[in-house]
């Protein structure tokens, strides 16, 4: 499961309804650390009072861990919210869905906090002219914070590259794109996408600003052009459908949310669970 810094995520079991839950113990196992026990749901509400003396006091130093518990919540009887994600909310969760005295199922949820992805940019370097068009390679750039996957489109709005008049090939693993591009070509906008699996973000160039101009000769550099009005809306109007269809998902999730809010201590586990998405019924 994926979040994104400062977003929300939602851990929904996927607890049998032929028989009634009694209660469901929460667990969070950080990535370094003790593993601690966020809570107790049962009755329709969350139960503290075994360890509220303890979280408050917590609270009041500041702690990270007490300041993690603060944000979590029941949405329904078998799913828990975390909002305002930040990256230490990021590791393994666990949920003990108790069904009577002996007899509970187990549920785990691997975490995975990204921050957004940074605006890209893009250099440009002219090969060679002629009067039919030119040849240029360009180059995608983004902050090295985290891998990022880059992929290149073409046009206004931006589409799949695909054959025609002109020739382009990839290097450096996707990062720089070749153009060999003719002036009788229907697109001379191309766009570079950077992506992790929770955001993406992009940046276009225009080949007309250096292949129908005078600009640079034969001569080889790098630089850094504006981005035409143009191209910066067909970014923003890829963004917009990408996340459209992300929050869609998510949209029946969030209806269901109550404002029923709790906050619970930390308390030591056991030894760290199975790999995410396994189940245990014991």
């Amino acid at each position: 499961m994926n979040g994104i810094l400062g977003g929300s995520v939602f851990l929904s079991l996927n607890a049998s309804r032929a028989k009634k839950i009694v209660k469901i113990e929460w667990a969070f196992h950080p990535t370094s650390g003790d593993p601690y026990l966020l809570g107790e749901f049962r009755d329709g509400k969350l139960d503290q009072s075994n360890f509220r003396s303890q979280y408050e006091q917590l609270m009041e130093t500041g702690d990270v861990v007490a300041l993690r518990i603060k944000n979590l919540a029941m949405v329904d009887e078998t799913t828990l919210r975390i909002k305002n994600l930040t990256m230490e909310h990021g590791g393994i969760y666990e949920a003990r869905t108790w069904f009577n005295a002996a007899q509970f199922q187990e549920h785990h949820f691997i975490l995975t906090v990204y921050e957004p992805v940074p605006r890209p940019w893009i250099h440009h370097k002219v090969e060679s002219r002629t009067p039919e068009g030119c040849t240029v390679s360009l180059q995608c750039q983004a902050p090295v914070k985290e891998e990022y996957s880059i992929s290149w489109k073409r046009g206004d709005p931006p589409r799949v590259l695909v054959g025609g008049l002109d020739k382009y090939w990839l290097s450096d693993n996707g990062r720089n794109l070749h153009v060999s591009w003719h002036k009788s070509s229907s697109d001379s906008t191309f766009t570079c996408l950077v992506s992790n699996p929770v955001d993406r973000n992009c940046a276009s160039f225009d080949l007309l600003k250096i292949c129908a101009s005078g600009e640079g000769g034969q001569q080889k550099y790098w630089g850094f052009l504006p981005l035409p009005i143009c191209a910066v809306g067909a970014c923003a109007c890829l963004i917009m459908i990408w996340k459209k269809k992300r929050l869609g998902k998510e949209k029946d999730a969030a209806s269901a949310m109550q404002a029923q809010e709790g906050s619970l201590a930390p308390f030591l586990r056991g030894t760290p669970p199975p790999k995410d998405g396994d189940d245990l019924l014991r």
